[in-house]
């Protein structure tokens, strides 16, 4: 299977967990390489979200990147609607654990490239709850060896150290983390929290050269959270 399969199977299954996180050594200063390659041409993919979504999500669809903000290359690749899934290192999601009053997700894909941005976006009903499900999230994903489950399915990862990147890219308890897969290919993740929002980046390229900044990335976002 092509890296950007690869990337974007990836991707809808790491927009529903918790993050990750787990040493210091690999920093996300750039988007990380991922081996293998592919050569298929982007598929016709509508912009329009994919489901009906309430009044709230809506407002809070508006507020996620979209494939303009990104480049002319990018696509909506139209994920359903987020389920809860089991943390990297075996804890409940921690949306299971407290509601949040709305949340939506976005996969945006550059597949000539082999990019991808996935954005997970909840809204909570307090400050409060929304701290307690960062620190649920950091808790979550503190192993150094876990898994990424979808379906059935469960595909093992390694997980660098939390890395706090508040300066670079604004919000509150900010922190970013690396996840490899077993063929080496690698996510940057990266959660913020904006008042009562809490937003998670998982960010992805088949090479360093030309690829997306996480860090600048999430910023982008975190900004237009902040000033929605």
């Amino acid at each position: 299977m092509g890296w950007t399969h690869r990337i974007v199977g990836l991707a809808l299954m790491i927009a529903v967990v918790g993050a990750g996180c787990g040493h210091d050594s690999a920093k996300p200063t750039s988007a990380p390489g991922a081996s293998g390659s592919s050569d298929h041409a982007a598929p016709t993919i509508s912009s329009a979200p994919p489901t009906t979504l309430s009044p709230e999500e809506a407002r809070l669809h508006g507020l996620l990147l979209t494939p303009a903000e990104l480049g002319v290359t990018f696509t909506d690749a139209q994920l359903d609607a987020p389920r809860d899934t089991t943390q990297p290192c075996g804890q409940r999601d921690p949306r299971a654990v407290i509601k949040p009053q709305a949340r939506v997700v976005v996969l945006l894909a550059d597949y000539l490239e082999g990019l991808g941005v996935a954005e997970n976006l909840s809204e909570f009903s307090t400050i409060d709850e929304a701290q307690r499900v960062i620190a649920l999230v950091r808790d979550g994903v503190s192993c150094d060896h876990g898994s990424i489950t979808n379906a059935n399915s469960a595909a093992p990862i390694t997980l660098s150290a939390i890395q706090d990147v508040s300066a670079q890219v604004g919000g509150s308890d900010t922190f970013a983390v690396i996840v490899t897969l077993a063929d080496s290919s690698q996510i940057t993740t990266i959660v913020a929290r904006v008042d009562r929002f809490v937003v998670q980046f998982q960010i992805g390229s088949k090479s360093q050269s030309g690829a997306l900044d996480p860090l600048q990335t999430a910023k982008h976002g975190v900004d237009k959270i902040t000033a929605g």
